[in-house]
């Protein structure tokens, strides 16, 4: 086993690397069975903010008179005058929606930190379902968290050949660390899993498919018939899990309607009014039915081997959740 490597590098703007040397096939991913999935008490609902990068072009006239002047006077005069003047083109086919991340259900905003009573550093992580390697953490990332070269810990033989994703890439590795992070839009917290160190991965988390498929990170994919029904593709252990998430799926299809045919009619018609109405309609069934799933899954929680104070934070989200439950079904009525 070579020596693991020091976290003294950066290379940003890179993708993780690619090494050919050695490549074994037919492996499966190493992910930690040691991850321990708590409950955040102080957790209170909000979307994370994510910025986003916006393009604008300028248009400005400039005579050559102005240019004379600003080379004999200064350039003080002829900036009051640009910037008078200035206009901002339309620049069309930007596709701008594209690139809009605020509804990006495989990108979050979400805390890491090193362990208990740790600072929290934001990171940017992605839900990369093609990804049957691990889990990755960034150099960068690793750094700020404060892993020092010492805690750095081995790969397996396996995992220093470098593992072959969905696209045909290789990742290689310097060694794995535990990483402890929650998102602010979920009580959740994902204490102590294991992370492969990369100098070169793209963003600051990656979590991979079995880390997704066993935390349940995702909703499985429903596939819909010429005549919109449902085909079930993976069965919950739970019936009533599995009822409400077939629900949630199906007021997501409503709503995703709803808003194509707002986006195609004119506003005023009846077509436009109508939408409106079931779109309005939908979301408000929908915020109700992930309340009801969201309490369904503190009550299996509740069953569970739980410590005190998962047990505690459990009973609190429960109390919680009904009283929200309770609060729209008055306001409804």
């Amino acid at each position: 086993m070579s020596q693991t490597p020091a976290l003294n590098s950066n290379k940003k703007g890179q993708h993780l690397s690619v090494d050919f040397e050695k490549l074994p096939r037919g492996r499966a991913s190493s992910v930690s069975a040691q991850t321990i999935v708590a409950e955040n008490p102080e957790f209170e609902a909000r979307k994370a903010a994510i910025k986003r990068r916006q393009t604008h072009v300028a248009v400005v006239e400039v005579s050559w008179w102005q240019c004379f002047k600003a080379a004999l006077f200064g350039p003080k005069n002829l900036k009051r005058e640009l910037a008078a003047t200035v206009e901002i083109a339309e620049v069309e086919d930007t596709h701008a929606e594209y690139f809009d991340e605020r509804d990006n259900w495989y990108t979050l905003t979400v805390s890491a930190y090193k362990r208990d009573g740790g600072s929290f550093a934001p990171a940017r992580c992605v839900l990369d379902t093609g990804n049957t390697q691990g889990n990755f953490i960034s150099m960068d990332l690793a750094r700020r968290l404060g892993f020092a070269e010492s805690d750095i810990q081995p790969l397996t033989p396996r995992e220093g050949n470098g593992g072959m994703v969905a696209t045909g890439e290789v990742h290689k590795v310097l060694g794995f660390v535990r990483v402890s992070w929650f998102s602010q839009t979920s009580p959740r917290v994902f204490n102590q899993m294991r992370f492969l160190v990369s100098e070169t991965a793209p963003v600051d988390l990656v979590i991979g498919t079995r880390s997704i498929q066993k935390e349940k990170l995702l909703n499985p994919p429903n596939l819909m018939n010429a005549d919109n029904k449902f085909v079930v593709v993976d069965k919950d252990d739970d019936p009533i899990s599995e009822s409400l998430v077939s629900n949630i799926a199906k007021l997501e299809t409503v709503v995703l309607q709803a808003e194509t045919v707002i986006k195609d009619t004119k506003e005023g018609t009846k077509e436009r009014v109508a939408a409106d109405k079931a779109l309005k309609k939908a979301k408000k069934e929908l915020k109700r039915a992930n309340l009801k799933k969201a309490l369904n899954d503190v009550k299996l929680g509740l069953k569970k081997q739980n410590t005190e104070r998962t047990q505690r934070a459990l009973m609190e989200k429960k109390k919680g959740l009904e009283a929200k439950l309770e609060g729209k079904k008055k306001k409804e009525s």
